[in-house]
């Protein structure tokens, strides 16, 4: 009896830790799209060159589906989301930095004003292509772990009550990144949850378990 609660206990906080994770992903996905028109203004670019930004993220995702699955069978969810985590977090720090970073730059580079923005452009867009492929780790590491933790007969409910992290990190992305924007500017609504990624990956990387076997 005591084991069935202790298994209990750890199903509840091993479903909690991955819809905070999973749900966190979203804060750094979503924010481009609210922040687009400050970034149009701010950085002087066409509705094209804009829009070739979430175009490649997307192909990097999907791409990264294949990939981090395979890896992340191996791996298991503990190690690649937390690793996920922390890469999107920086990615995010430098995505919003790269305009300051490479404007500093610019006199010992000698480099044309063209060639700042230019650099600026394709920077950010690199940033933002790896940022989808490390966002794709994240959903299948979920579905595994939760497969490893709930039994077939509730399995199902579990995952249809996981799948709520799509619906609540949207939410809470949407409305962060719209606040930070409105009232930081563009570069807020990538700076703090940049951030926020950090001490999401520490309760994930103490928390979570891959498997009962690992308790």
């Amino acid at each position: 009896m005591n084991q069935d609660k202790q298994v209990k206990n750890w199903q509840m906080k091993v479903f909690s830790i991955l819809w905070v994770g999973y749900a966190s992903y979203y804060m750094c996905r979503m924010n481009f799209a609210v922040a687009q028109p400050k970034l149009i203004d701010a950085m002087g670019w066409s509705n094209e060159m804009i829009g070739w930004i979430p175009s490649v993220w997307l192909a990097f995702y999907a791409a990264g589906q294949f990939i981090n699955a395979q890896i992340g069978s191996k791996f298991g969810a503990r190690r690649m989301m937390s690793i996920g985590l922390s890469v999107i977090g920086v990615l995010n720090l430098l995505f919003a930095f790269t305009p300051d970073i490479i404007a500093g730059l610019q006199g010992p580079l000698g480099l044309s004003a063209e060639a700042s923005a230019s650099a600026i452009y394709w920077t950010m867009l690199c940033l933002w292509a790896v940022n989808g492929y490390c966002q794709s780790i994240g959903w299948p590491q979920v579905v595994q772990t939760m497969s490893n933790w709930f039994r077939v007969k509730r399995r199902g409910t579990m995952m249809g009550l996981i799948s709520t992290c799509y619906t609540g990190g949207n939410v809470i992305a949407w409305v962060l990144s719209g606040m930070l924007v409105q009232y930081l500017g563009w570069k807020a609504a990538f700076l703090v949850p940049g951030i926020t990624m950090f001490p999401v990956m520490l309760l994930f990387l103490l928390g979570i378990k891959n498997r009962p076997e690992d308790v």
